[in-house]
């Protein structure tokens, strides 16, 4: 269930970088059937299940923004405890001017940053804070 998970906030992310909401919805909604099935939900954390589904439930660009953040951070942290398994190399990411200079962070693949909070207005505002190699950390 991770990786389905995994590869459609990818895409969620990718979509948000460059303001395409309607291709954002659409990965947001493969990431609710993700969680959607009991079975699928077993391993994942409470956490990331209920952002999950917060981040499906997002209608338009800046409400999938604001559900991007928390669900990050439940993402990031269930891929630092090693759960990750497969996947891609991953970045932590985290632009100090996202939410009005509150800060967000968030997982992308290894390359340039691409801002998912901001868009094409600040594409390549963030720090790279730590590499997360494929696999986790296994």
């Amino acid at each position: 269930a991770l990786g389905a998970v995994l590869a459609a906030y990818l895409e969620v992310e990718r979509a948000l970088a460059t303001d395409d909401a309607e291709t954002a919805l659409g990965a947001a909604r493969r990431l609710g059937e993700a969680v959607a099935d009991p079975a699928s939900v077993t391993g994942l954390p409470a956490d990331l299940v209920a952002a999950a589904r917060t981040l499906d439930a997002a209608e338009g660009l800046q409400p999938l923004r604001a559900a991007l953040a928390p669900f990050s951070e439940a993402l990031h942290a269930t891929l630092g405890g090693g759960g990750a398994g497969h996947g891609p190399a991953l970045v932590w990411v985290r632009c100090p001017m996202a939410f009005e200079g509150r800060g967000a962070s968030w997982l992308q693949a290894e390359g340039e940053v691409e801002n998912p909070y901001l868009g094409a207005a600040m594409l390549r505002c963030g720090e790279v804070l730590e590499r997360i190699p494929p696999g986790g950390d296994e």
